[in-house]
């Protein structure tokens, strides 16, 4: 793949414009926000009323957590930002309200606050 850089010089015809290096930048045009794709559990089995247990949630682009995005569901308490930037994954991490297991834990969750789309 190659480049070519052109240039006008409407000066008179003796005169010469010299270009010595330049740096090219580029970026993708992303025309869509972040789409979740899932939640995941980092550790499947069963899980015990206070249990520690820490969620991801999947998008299909990079992202970061803005404006305190949160997580909730019905097996689950308070549900804190742990990490992810500059990946398509963020963290989150909290304890568990009832005996449950990764199953019924991930069915009801809901994603809150903003996410920020990286790639724009």
């Amino acid at each position: 793949v190659g480049i070519s850089v052109a240039t006008y010089n409407k000066a008179s015809n003796n005169s010469s414009y010299w270009f010595g290096s330049g740096t090219l930048y580029s970026a993708p045009l992303d025309t869509k926000e972040p789409t979740k794709l899932d939640f995941a559990s980092m550790a499947a089995g069963e899980y015990k009323i206070g249990e520690a247990v820490t969620i991801a949630v999947v998008f299909d682009e990079i992202v970061a957590d803005l404006n305190g995005a949160t997580i909730s569901g019905t097996n689950l308490n308070t549900m804190t930002y742990a990490g992810g930037v500059d990946s398509n994954v963020l963290y989150f991490t909290g304890t568990v309200k009832n005996n449950s297991t990764e199953t019924t834990i991930l069915n009801g969750i809901n994603l809150s606050g903003t996410v920020l789309d990286m790639v724009n």
